[in-house]
């Protein structure tokens, strides 16, 4: 029986004998080692099916920080370094597909990011008729010069980027440092004016928006495939205060010839997302002229840009 079942019969072996029927040995931890290090298994690991994998996890000053990766890339990318505190959302389903634009950042490749205020934002903004002092949401901020813009008009600006990067970036860039504060899954970054929230925009909440009068949207809408810019759209229409104003830019183009993101978004796209609940009025639109030559490099020759004002409540 003992030859059967793999067990040496040398005198090494007598400290290990063999396990009984229906019995697993614990080969580290005896049942009574009270000494036994306490171990976590992270729901989310468990969740994701991508394997047994687990995290060690340590308290330090209070705060919880993964120490042991998991074996799988896509793991390592969700529970390391700063990404840790978006895991939660990341498997939810309606998240903005964080490994994708974690790994923008990450890699540099940053072709959404204009290095100069947006032309459009500087001549319509004043169609919206806000008052100077009201919050400004700019969903998908990034480390936009366009919040320093509307800043430096006296909106005090509240956004939202999935990218720690991002919020680092913007703020290194003022030469400030926010203070920083968990909110929920979210990580709020504040000062000099703007409130930066890290982490999905799916998180974000009315509550977090109670003081905003205004919303400018350059690239958050023509950033999603059709499928989120519907929960976009609801999630949106959800979170903002009743009286709100919106400036919102988007692009049409053949899709066969340039790969998105930048999506092709039409006005009548819109209409259908927010007809319902704002008046929409055009601003002005390019009509199909020569594409930015960032956006010819890729293979795109035409578009057509078209600013909107969609407005509800007394801001209408």
């Amino acid at each position: 029986m003992r030859a059967r079942l793999g067990w040496r019969t040398g005198p090494k072996d007598r400290s290990h004998p063999p396990a009984r029927r229906g019995y697993r040995r614990r080969a580290r931890y005896p049942r009574s080692n009270s000494a036994r290090p306490r171990r976590t298994i992270d729901p989310l690991v468990a969740d994701s099916r991508l394997g047994q994998q687990q995290a060690n996890l340590v308290a330090v000053a209070g705060l919880v920080e993964v120490v042991q990766a998991a074996r799988n890339p896509l793991d390592r990318k969700l529970f390391s370094g700063e990404h840790s505190r978006h895991a939660p959302t990341s498997q939810k389903g309606h998240s903005l597909k964080s490994e994708f634009w974690h790994e923008r950042w990450e890699e540099g490749q940053l072709g959404f990011h204009q290095t100069q205020v947006n032309a459009q934002l500087a001549e319509y903004w004043e169609r919206l008729e806000l008052p100077p002092d009201v919050e400004v949401f700019v969903p998908l901020c990034g480390k936009s010069l366009d919040m320093v813009w509307l800043r430096e008009r006296g909106h005090p600006v509240i956004g939202v980027e999935i990218s720690p990067i991002g919020i680092r970036d913007f703020f290194r860039a003022l030469h400030a440092t926010p203070r920083v504060e968990s909110v929920g899954v979210l990580e709020r970054s504040k000062g000099e004016g703007y409130t930066l929230y890290g982490g999905d925009l799916f998180d974000l909440s009315a509550e977090d928006l109670i003081g905003v009068r205004g919303c400018y949207d350059r690239g958050s809408l023509v950033a999603l495939p059709e499928a989120t810019r519907k929960r976009y759209a609801e999630h949106l229409i959800r979170i903002l205060p009743e009286q709100i104003s919106i400036l919102l830019i988007s692009l049409e183009y053949d899709e066969s010839k340039m790969s998105a993101p930048p999506h092709s978004v039409s006005p009548d796209e819109i209409e259908s997302l927010f007809g319902a609940d704002f008046e929409i009025e055009t601003l002005t639109s390019t009509g199909w002229g020569p594409a930015e030559a960032r956006f010819r490099e890729r293979g795109l020759d035409v578009w057509c840009e078209t600013v909107l004002h969609l407005a509800r409540g007394r801001c209408a």
